[in-house]
């Protein structure tokens, strides 16, 4: 069986497929081994990436809406998704590092390896964006994208995609 892949990405802006990409988080799942949280934290991949370099290249922006639902986050997500710091990196290096990330796993197929997120229309269309205007082979095979809403919905009975941990795993931030 092919290695599949969740990615989750944090912008600051919701609509443009532009919004400037502060971080990029990349776990494998293997569906007949899932393993707890640690591991994937452990594991995964995570790119804090400099944003700001985005903005002054004029490759991407910013929608006031999400800079200020930002600024209404608390400070430990502010810190660890649109805080500069001087280890963030460009997005292009982010993106090289992605791409190797997901082809160093042995059962990794362009074919057949699904990607899944939160809904498919918000960071998949980003990140083809960044991956063309940076110039960088996509390991993300568009006809494999798979909404990670619809998994929760028939396996926890809810209806919005959400399903609620009665102990959030420690070092978890919303």
């Amino acid at each position: 069986m092919a290695t599949h892949f969740i990615i989750d990405i944090e912008t600051m802006g919701a609509k443009s497929a532009a919004s400037a990409i502060t971080s990029i988080a990349c776990v494998p799942i293997d569906f007949d081994n899932l393993q707890d949280f640690d591991y994937y934290m452990k594991n995964g991949f995570l790119a804090k990436i400099n944003w700001v370099d985005q903005i002054k290249n004029k490759t991407h922006v910013t929608e006031s809406g999400t800079v200020d639902w930002w600024k209404r986050q608390p400070l430990d997500a502010q810190n660890k998704s649109i805080v500069p710091h001087s280890t963030d990196l460009l997005l292009h290096d982010a993106l090289e590092r992605l791409n190797k990330y997901v082809r160093s796993f042995v059962d990794y197929d362009f074919k057949s390896s699904w990607f899944w997120s939160r809904g498919i229309a918000f960071d998949f269309p980003k990140l083809e964006y960044s991956f063309d205007i940076c110039k960088v082979s996509s390991p993300i095979n568009t006809f494999m994208l798979r909404d990670i809403r619809t998994m929760v919905d028939c396996f926890t009975g809810s209806t919005n995609g959400r399903h609620l941990l009665q102990t959030p795993p420690a070092n978890f931030v919303k």
